[in-house]
């Protein structure tokens, strides 16, 4: 089955970065790539809060194609078509005259997407902050599918060969949700290491059944557990041991019980710096 892959482009260097990856990440695969850009209207002497349904539907498209550079977006998609040296790929172009996010989720319901593939620059373009606020956005905004978030300094040369899987094992897990991330594992022959950052010294009962379950789900994916334990920032602490495991993909699930979650509903400009050097994958908890 042809993988269809989301990749919002902005023209930018850290938008080509996470195609580039994408290439890389799924070179085995057969893939369709969907370059997908959100456009903001300016007509001349129109505020964008007046606009209404009716005016806009009454635009005519010709006009509409002179607010909107769609022939920079189809030079960008020459480019990249006649760049690309794998026969399984293809690329394919749209855009939206709504907001990112909404854009996005219309494009995953309409064209069955599987994946979100993004770069970032951060959080206004600070060096500190790995997820700025239209990925933050888009993870709050987007459910039905995973999404891999790439680091604008991130170069890969191959697919991971060591995985960071972060959980709290507070709910139970299940092979759908899962599969993104076993599918990448098996196809890199890849190692996992799941990682529990903990402020109590032992699981309880029900993480416990949890731990055991994902066992079995990952009977033939090679795995080892890690503990940590930290005293102030579990985004510290996860960031650190993945610099000293020289891994090279972080994922996690996201889910009301996850520390992400939370990371995700607060201000991540102002209070949250989570700076990775890898990328993120993030599962959609069902």
């Amino acid at each position: 089955m042809i993988k269809q892959i989301l990749v919002p482009v902005d023209f930018s260097e850290h938008s080509m970065n996470a195609l580039s990856y994408g290439q890389i990440l799924f070179e085995k695969n057969e893939v369709t790539f969907h370059l997908f850009a959100a456009f903001q209207l300016n007509a001349p002497g129109v505020i964008e809060d007046e606009w209404d349904n009716e005016w806009l539907e009454s635009w005519e498209s010709d006009d509409m194609e002179t607010y909107i550079p769609v022939d920079e977006l189809e030079k960008l998609l020459k480019e990249v078509k006649q760049n690309n040296k794998n026969e399984k790929h293809q690329f394919k172009m749209g855009y939206t005259v709504n907001t990112l996010e909404d854009g996005v989720a219309e494009q995953v319901a309409k064209l069955g997407i599987d994946l979100i593939l993004m770069g970032t620059k951060g959080a206004k373009g600070l060096k500190q902050f790995f997820l700025g606020s239209n990925a933050v956005t888009l993870i709050n905004k987007v459910r039905s599918c995973p999404i891999i978030v790439v680091p604008r300094a991130y170069t890969a040369i191959a697919g991971p060969k060591q995985v960071v899987f972060s959980t709290n094992f507070k709910r139970p897990f299940n092979t759908k949700e899962l599969q993104p991330l076993m599918d990448l594992l098996i196809q890199w022959n890849a190692d996992l290491k799941i990682v529990q950052l903990m402020e109590d010294q032992y699981l309880d009962y029900r993480q416990k059944i949890h731990r055991d379950a994902l066992v079995v789900l990952l009977k033939k994916i090679p795995h080892v557990f890690n503990k940590i334990m930290f005293d102030s920032s579990e985004t510290e602490a996860l960031r650190d041991f993945v610099m000293e495991t020289q891994s090279d993909m972080i994922s996690l699930i996201y889910h009301k019980q996850s520390f992400f979650y939370g990371l995700m509903q607060e201000n991540v400009v102002e209070k949250t710096a989570f700076n990775s050097t890898v990328p993120l994958l993030v599962l959609r908890g069902l």
